[in-house]
Parts: C-alpha cells; structure tokens; sequence
C-alpha cells in the first residue's frame, strides 16, 4: 500500500513538472516572438487559417467583414420587416412581407461577397451591394425563383428605391432546378462597373453598368440581404478586397 501511495506522489508530480516545463517553452516562445516584433493575435491567426479555418476573430486575409451569427444580429442593421431572427446558426428572414438587413461594417467599393444561402419558400432573395438604406441607391442580384417561368439569376440597379428592369442578359435556371431548401454557396463579384454571380462555383449571370443617365454607375455602398413574400436564411457571409 506504501508503495502504491509513493508511485501516485510520484505520478502526480511527473504531471506538475510537464505541466510546468510546457508553461515555461511557451512563455519563452511568447517573449520571442514579442522581440521579434511579431503579434501574438496574428500568428494565431495565420495558424488557423493556414489549416482552411476561419472565425470572427481571425476571418482570413483580404477579409473586411465576416459573419457566422455566432453574435445574433449584432453587426446588422435591420431597415425593413419584422421577421428576423437567428435559427440553427443562420440568419433568416420571414416569411411575409418585405425585408431587408444591412452590414454596419460592409461599406465599400470593389470586393466579392460569398455566402451559403437557402429559399425556403416564396419567389426568391436578393443581394444588395453598393447600396445605401431605406430608399436604396445601389444594386441587387437575385435568386429568383418567380422571375420568368423557369425562375433567374437576375441583377438589377435600384435609383431612388426604385427596382430598375434586370440587367441585359439575364439567365434562366436550367430545367428541373431545385431552388428550395437546397443551401447554395453564392459568390458576388463587384469590380468596376462589372458585376459577376456565381451559384455553387457555376457563373450564373453576369451585368455592366454603362449607363450615364438618369445616374451613372454606382461605386460605393454596403452589402445587405433581401426577402420578399417568403423565407431565406444565411449563414458564413462574407467580404473580401483584393
């Protein structure tokens, strides 16, 4: 009994030292590193993203707004309907009437916007970019389920809050498409005054502002998300710049 008392003693301090030892290789490395003029938060950062992961803290480079809604509805302006709410990690929306929500810190010119994206029901949902709120200056691209008999992928300019017709050409969905409960990675590129959309890595339309009147191209503004008559939820947004 003696001994096996003696053997645990000495199991517990083996475990005390490593513990010890490992406090003291780390606090070395700490003060290296801080020598060497290097952030602790970056390092970290680099670190988790370099194995393919992202969080709000480290969002990955190029990234100027990211957003899992781990946080609620922090970091989103709700300009219009009553039905947002957080539900399984995503945010969502409706059904009912109009709504739309706005990133605080999505302002901007030229970026990409992704995101996974699910319709739920009703006609479809929009994308705004380069918009301002309320009475929207701006632009949308849209999944829209309701556009033509086949549904579209649709970009469409907003002056004064009013919906201007689609870009020329717009894209039909192909026969058969499944636009409910289908989550899809969507991906927005603004560059310029050309504007390219992808759904699940495919370019599904594509638009350029040329016009002079009644206003030129839009070239700055916030990214924000739209439903109309239905249900959308989103989840894993994001922006990122060159």
């Amino acid at each position: 009994m003696a001994t096996d008392t003696h053997r645990h003693k000495q199991q517990g301090q083996s475990a005390i030292e490593v513990a010890l030892l490992v406090a003291m290789i780390a606090l070395s490395l700490i003060g290296i590193l801080r020598i060497l003029g290097m952030d602790l938060h970056d390092v970290f950062c680099r670190v988790v993203n370099g194995i393919g992961l992202q969080t709000e803290a480290c969002p990955g480079d190029g990234v100027i707004f990211w957003d899992d809604f781990t946080d609620g509805l922090d970091g989103w302006e709700i300009d219009r309907g009553g039905n947002w709410r957080v539900e399984d990690g995503e945010l969502c929306a409706g059904p009912g009437g109009e709504h739309r929500a706005y990133g605080v810190d999505s302002d901007g010119s030229d970026y990409t916007i992704s995101m996974d994206a699910t319709l739920k029901s009703g006609n479809g949902y929009g994308v705004y970019f380069r918009a301002d709120q309320s009475n929207v200056n701006g632009y949308t691209f849209q999944y829209d389920k309701g556009y033509s008999a086949s549904g579209a992928f649709i970009f469409r300019k907003w002056i004064n809050g009013q919906e201007m017709a689609p870009f020329q050409p717009w894209q039909s969905a192909p026969a058969g498409y499944q636009w409910y409960n289908t989550k899809r990675h969507v991906e927005i590129s603004v560059q310029g005054n050309t504007y390219t959309a992808k759904v699940d890595g495919q370019v599904v339309a594509t638009a350029v502002d040329s016009a002079v009147n009644p206003v030129p191209f839009f070239d700055d503004g916030r990214v924000g998300l739209r439903t109309w008559g239905g249900e959308a939820c989103f989840d894993n947004v994001q922006i990122t710049v060159p």
